[in-house]
């Protein structure tokens, strides 16, 4: 048997393909933000308060899912399959803090393309929409318990030299 590490590129849960895309946008965004080009903390707070409006976005569009009827579909099961939403591969930034949140991000979209759930066609079944949870419980606790207290973190002696987030996407 061969293993590898390679994502699906396609599942049949369009639900669990919808919260790839939101972990997608959201793992670019914070991967650019102006946070990520200091060595710690969030010292524009205007990126902390968009990490934590993602965080609670995230986590009331993951209960909303989590609410739907698991439907049985079974005239659908093994027909239909979506393109899953893949994250951005991206040059490492300088920051701890961003560093730390955009592992657990790919931990996250990892999680959720290979859960059980992404195998129905619709829902997400209780054990994974409880793993869910707890990836959005560490992110909270790691922006309340250890970021936000330590922002702002103003080191000039290691404070890059030239831009590291490098452009972004082309268009609008």
């Amino acid at each position: 048997m061969t293993e590898t590490n390679e994502l699906p590129t396609r599942i049949s849960n369009m639900q669990i393909c919808y919260v790839c895309s939101f972990l997608r946008d959201w793992h670019y965004s914070i991967m650019k933000s102006q946070a990520a080009d200091q060595s710690d903390g969030f010292v524009i707070a205007a990126d902390l308060e968009r990490l934590k409006d993602r965080v609670g976005d995230a986590r009331a569009q993951w209960d909303f899912l989590n609410a739907l009827p698991l439907l049985d579909c079974p005239e659908s099961h093994g027909v239909l399959d979506y393109e899953v939403p893949m994250l951005e591969d991206l040059p490492e930034p300088e920051n701890k803090d961003v560093k730390l949140i955009a592992n657990m991000l790919v931990m996250m979209h990892r999680e959720f393309t290979t859960c059980q759930s992404a195998r129905l066609i619709t829902g997400i079944q209780v054990w994974d929409y409880g793993r869910g949870v707890t990836y959005f419980d560490n992110i909270t606790t790691l922006i309340d318990s250890y970021i936000e207290p330590r922002t702002p973190s103003d080191w000039p002696k290691s404070s890059p030299e030239e831009e590291r987030v490098g452009p972004p996407r082309g268009g609008a």
